[in-house]
């Protein structure tokens, strides 16, 4: 039977996850990968987990209520990767697969993968009534694997194949296309988001019932299903034998026979990596307007090519070899494009406009002029830059252009030839020192100053140097400010008598202060400091989701207004990632996403971004969200919900050969599957040759062994 390691502490995150705990799950799945030999999505890596899968047997804890039957072609309710269906044969023999892997089928993407420019680099839905409730239908492929219940049996394979043939149950590739009735809030959610919200509407019964105490609030419960979604991704992903690709995880080697043709058929080596690359890159002739191509479609092209699609090169593309294939391509777009610098491949700056339609759709910028900053965001992270629904340019600008409400103002002490400020981000980047109104004690002559600034307390200059005197701007400018100076830092400043030196200091702490990493000497307004601080190389390389970086944002840079709430508008938020005057066009995408992210605002026009909750809108790529979350009264309400110490019910061998206690043993088992409502994951009859172990509270008083 399987020794699955699901562990309560999955559902607080990876970190919670004892070292011990981790490196069994690693082992676990580690057999898991060279047994199935294909990319699995953390959802399938969780479900191996939680449903007990066995090399031999699949699934062994797998309800059958689970599985929903499906028919090719047909309009119905979405199934997400990691789901479970039934397929009608017509002869009398269904079967049963696992979706493991998804795509759209948008209709207007040709067969060649290009795409129209912001047609369907989206999931571009249809959205219909349907019995008195709008919902939104989109045609797309599930990728199925046919092991749920252990390998399949000659019997069920020439089924499969005679299907394929006929192309009335299955595609000619075995895959099941369908038309997917969504919810209209769940069409752009990632798999892992919307396999949770699956399980949690349509399958809530007995949901994680053994990992939590009885009563646990949905909102509790919620957390720590995409939580523990996260975490299995997380554990995986310190793998080092394994690759990833938008939530697909795979053997390194798998992926390195490919790229080096080792091993690999000449149809699916080397030569197809570079065809595809070469046909992403491809560079049309408008500046900054893109050239989408669809991976999944040129990979089909590809094989199509000479003789057409043989018997050989079928085997390759049918069933899971498909989604192998898509994800490997993929994979090597993505490390060429970061390899080369700003995503510049062939004088085109390339980038992933839609990991999910059609195998995913990338686009090709000729670079003319001035660049966008835009580019500094990852090229693996979508941000929409071709979707013709971005907010308006002047609607932005207007944004950014807003005054603030509490912007900190220069003080005068005793008179007008002496001020106080803090340095705001504006100025440190513009090299300028404002003056405010004591430009009236200058030199009415000169056009520059000397400017000389010092520590207080201390001899010596940080600053003596002639800078320009800017009087319609109020300004000094051209100042050469010491490379450990920074935004927000306090400064006194005074003209001195004759009106051509201007002097300043600053204060140096006692102790320095640290914030995210940086050692800050000198005195500062804090506030002022956070909102000037940009998106580091290190995060940005780490982040998974445009949402991500925004969250990582406001932690950085908010103000905080609440438990784990945060405020800043969207200036602020522009400057962390593009620096100083960022320009209305590059904040398009990043103003689109606050908007789908549903942040209220406040009083004074600022977002706030709230991690104390998790809501529908909360996804399991928001990573931010999720640690945060766990450091407020939420997650300490979901770590006392949470069994710790839970010991999960399971079997272990029993050699006894009493006929009476054999029958005895198969009647509290079934019992205590109904006490612990674990039927969703160990289910009767008992083995042969097994008897079980009750789940108890490690340590505790309910302990129970098996008779």
């Amino acid at each position: 039977m399987s020794s699955a390691p699901f562990v309560p502490q999955l559902l607080l995150g990876a970190e919670h996850v004892r070292p011990a705990d981790k490196a069994a799950i690693r082992d676990f799945l580690g057999t898991m990968f060279a047994h199935r030999r294909f990319p699995l999505h953390m959802n399938s890596l969780w479900n191996a987990l939680y449903f007990d899968w066995t090399p031999d047997g699949g699934y062994v804890g797998l309800p059958l209520e689970r599985i929903e039957t499906r028919r090719h072609g047909a309009c119905a309710p979405v199934v997400p990767v990691g789901g479970f269906v039934c397929i009608e044969s017509g002869s009398g023999q269904d079967i049963w697969a696992e979706v493991v892997y998804k795509e759209g089928r948008h209709l207007l993407v040709e067969s060649d993968g290009t795409v129209p420019t912001g047609g369907a680099a989206t999931k571009a839905a249809d959205f219909v009534d349907r019995n008195g409730a709008v919902v939104a239908v989109l045609r797309e492929a599930l990728v199925l694997d046919q092991s749920v219940l252990g390998k399949p049996t000659t019997r069920e394979t020439a089924l499969v194949s005679k299907l394929q043939r006929r192309s009335v149950r299955l595609d000619r590739f075995q895959h099941l296309v369908m038309e997917a009735v969504y919810d209209p809030d769940d069409v752009e959610l990632d798999d892992a988001t919307l396999y949770a919200r699956y399980l949690f509407t349509g399958h809530h019964e007995g949901l994680l019932a053994e990992f939590v105490k009885d009563g646990t609030p949905d909102t509790e419960l919620y957390a720590a299903l995409i939580t523990s979604l996260r975490a299995v991704a997380d554990i995986v992903a310190g793998m080092p034998e394994v690759l990833a690709w938008n939530g697909y995880f795979w053997l390194k080697a798998d992926y390195e026979a490919m790229a080096n043709d080792i091993g690999t058929s000449s149809l699916a080596g080397r030569a197809l990596l570079e065809t595809v690359l070469s046909s992403v890159a491809f560079l049309p002739s408008r500046p900054w307007q893109p050239v989408l191509t669809a991976v999944g479609p040129r990979i089909v092209e590809w094989f199509e090519r000479g003789s057409g699609l043989t018997e050989t090169k079928h085997a390759l593309l049918d069933g899971t070899g498909y989604a192998r294939l898509v994800c490997l391509v993929n994979a090597y777009v993505a490390d060429r494009v970061r390899q080369a610098r700003d995503g510049v491949v062939k004088a085109g700056h390339v980038r992933l406009e839609d990991p999910w339609q059609c195998g995913g759709v990338w686009g090709s910028y000729p670079i003319r002029g001035v660049q966008p900053a835009w580019m500094r965001i990852p090229c693996t992270i979508p941000i929409g830059a071709s979707r013709p629904d971005l907010p308006g340019t002047d609607e932005v600008a207007a944004e950014l252009s807003a005054p603030r409400v509490a912007e900190p103002a220069i003080t005068v002490k005793r008179s007008q030839r002496n001020w106080r400020l803090a340095l705001s981000a504006g100025a440190y980047a513009g090299n300028e020192l404002p003056v405010s109104q004591a430009i009236e004690f200058f030199d009415g002559a000169v056009a520059e100053v000397r400017l000389r600034l010092s520590v207080e307390g201390a001899s010596g200059l940080l600053i003596d140097a002639p800078v320009t005197l800017d009087r319609q701007a109020r300004v000094l400018s051209n100042v050469p400010w010491p490379l450990d100076f920074y935004p927000g830092i306090r400064i006194a400043a005074w003209v001195q008598q004759g009106g051509q030196v201007v002097r300043a200091h600053v204060t140096r702490r006692a102790e320095p202060l640290q914030i995210d990493g940086h050692r800050l000497p000198y005195e500062l307004d804090e506030g002022i400091y956070r909102r000037a601080l940009r998106l580091d190389d290190s995060v940005l390389r780490r982040a998974v989701s445009l949402s991500e970086l925004i969250g990582r944002v406001f932690r950085r840079c908010g103000e905080l207004v609440g438990e784990q709430t945060y405020a800043l508008r969207l200036m602020d938020i522009a400057v962390a990632f593009f620096g100083a005057y960022p320009r209305a066009e590059d904040v398009r995408p990043i103003l689109a996403e606050l908007w789908r992210m549903g942040l209220a605002r406040d009083d004074e026009g600022r977002y706030i971004w709230a991690a104390n909750r998790i809501t529908r809108a909360t996804r399991v790529t928001d990573r931010a969200l999720l640690e945060a979350y766990g450091e407020t009264g939420g997650g300490v309400r979901l770590r006392r919900a949470v069994r710790q110490h839970w010991v999960r019910m399971h079997l272990r061998r029993w050699d006894h050969k009493d006929p009476s206690r054999r029958a005895e043993r198969e009647v509290t088992y079934a019992a205590a599957i109904a006490r612990w409502r674990t039927g969703h994951r160990l289910a009767p009859p008992l083995p042969a040759g097994h008897t079980y172990v009750e789940a108890y509270e490690k340590g505790g008083a309910e302990e129970a062994g098996a008779c």
